[in-house]
């Protein structure tokens, strides 16, 4: 399963349920992706990479995420940064290289003018992936 996280309460509603789904054991790919800031006025021949120390960072929030109780329930966890210019091509990208069964991430819910103007990652993935897709609504 992969799971993704961008640190946000909505975000978290979705790992509880993900992890729920391989209670008889599994892995779980817990993920953040990171993307560069958009580009400035003046040329860069490349946008500005994650330094170790942000993504030991990253990684530390990641695992403070992990259920307490995953591993008394055969769940192995492994947690990575992914990057990518986009969020939901990073996730669809782990989902292939990781070979995983499902992936799992949360739906900040917008709609209307709010989904149009920003887009949806979950709508975007759910659309791309290859696989079952578990999308948890935010609760308003």
């Amino acid at each position: 399963m992969l799971i993704a996280s961008d640190f946000s309460n909505v975000s978290k509603e979705a790992i509880l349920p993900a992890y729920g789904l391989l209670a008889g054991g599994g892995q779980a790919h817990l993920c953040h992706v990171w993307t560069p800031e958009p580009a400035t006025p003046r040329p860069m021949p490349t946008p500005p990479a994650l330094s170790e120390r942000e993504r030991a960072e990253i990684e530390l929030r990641l695992q403070s995420l992990v259920p307490s109780e995953a591993a008394e329930h055969g769940i192995a966890t492994y947690v990575s940064v992914l990057e990518g210019h986009t969020v939901a091509g990073a996730i669809l990208q782990a989902a292939e290289r990781l070979d995983v069964d499902a992936i799992a991430l949360a739906s900040h819910g917008r709609t209307g003018l709010g989904r149009l103007l920003v887009g949806s990652v979950a709508e975007e993935v759910a659309r791309g992936a290859s696989r079952p897709v578990l999308i948890v609504h935010s609760n308003p």
